[in-house]
């Protein structure tokens, strides 16, 4: 029932036997049909590497080009270039003295204060005496 295949092309599966596969798909990407079962039964070492040659060439990897036109380079992180507000921009700039600098001790005990609640109870304190 099968018709038998066209002369000029060897036997192989159908979708290398279409006219167009033959006529317009780059010699690279054509299999060589038995090539490969050959090769295996040797027992070439180079046998795999024409099977790696059938993957699509569409959906091979390529290095991506970021040049004008091209593709679109991934997100930066751009915090370092923002215009802060001067509030942080002079917090910061503070910490970063207060860790250079060497504070004396005599005025480094003033830094620290009190929170709310004990200051309150201390002033309480002071209150009675």
């Amino acid at each position: 029932s099968l018709s038998p295949p066209l002369p000029h092309l060897p036997l192989s599966p159908p979708r290398l036997q279409s006219r167009f596969f033959v006529f317009f798909c780059p010699i690279k990407y054509r299999k060589m049909p038995g090539k490969v079962k050959a090769d295996l039964k040797k027992g070439k070492k180079g046998a795999p590497k024409q099977i790696e040659s059938e993957k699509n060439p569409l959906l091979t990897a390529r290095p991506r080009n970021f040049t004008i036109g091209n593709d679109i380079p991934p997100k930066r992180d751009v915090t370092r270039f923002v215009r802060w507000p001067k509030y942080v921009t002079r917090q910061r700039q503070k910490r970063v003295l207060e860790r250079r600098l060497k504070v004396p001790p005599s005025l480094n005990q003033f830094r620290l204060t009190l929170d709310k609640g004990t200051k309150t109870e201390l002033f309480k304190l002071m209150a009675k005496y």
